[in-house]
């Protein structure tokens, strides 16, 4: 047995009042994260592959550049170290975000269980009034049945 939201999670989470539907929401909020980690991660690894380049021909660098260049390496540390800790921020809010989107994905599939069965349970007390209204000729006491 269908029932009317069966194909729509919109139509059914506006059927139920003051309930949104956070699914859409979580999977943006997850999309958004997964962006901010990886433009973190290419600024990490932009940073080591200059950090490489800089090494690397560092013996041609005259050594009146070398306190600058202390100074700049020192620098471009924190804001790596900085980078790695944000990375690890986004990261633990990732895994928060997806738990929460797999939290909500069992209650709509629960919720969407629940009307199944209640529309079977349904079902058998219609089949079960048109059993008695066809052996007594009239309804159950309290019956929705005509």
């Amino acid at each position: 047995m269908r029932l009317p939201f069966d194909d729509d999670p919109d139509a059914a989470a506006a059927s139920t009042p003051g309930k949104k539907n956070r699914i859409p929401s979580l999977e943006a909020s997850a999309r958004r994260i997964r962006g901010e980690i990886r433009t973190v991660q290419d600024w990490i690894e932009g940073l080591y592959e200059l950090w490489t380049d800089v090494t690397r021909v560092a013996s041609d660098i005259p050594a009146a550049y070398w306190p600058a260049l202390g100074t700049w390496f020192d620098d471009s540390y924190r804001r790596y170290d900085a980078a790695l800790a944000r990375r690890s921020a986004l990261r633990r809010g990732l895994r928060a975000v997806e738990a929460d989107l797999a939290a909500a994905e069992a209650a709509e599939e629960l919720e969407r269980v629940q009307r199944v069965e209640m529309a079977k349970i349904a079902e058998r007390i219609g089949m079960v009034e048109a059993v008695v209204f066809a052996a007594t000729g009239r309804p159950p006491p309290g019956s929705s049945f005509p």
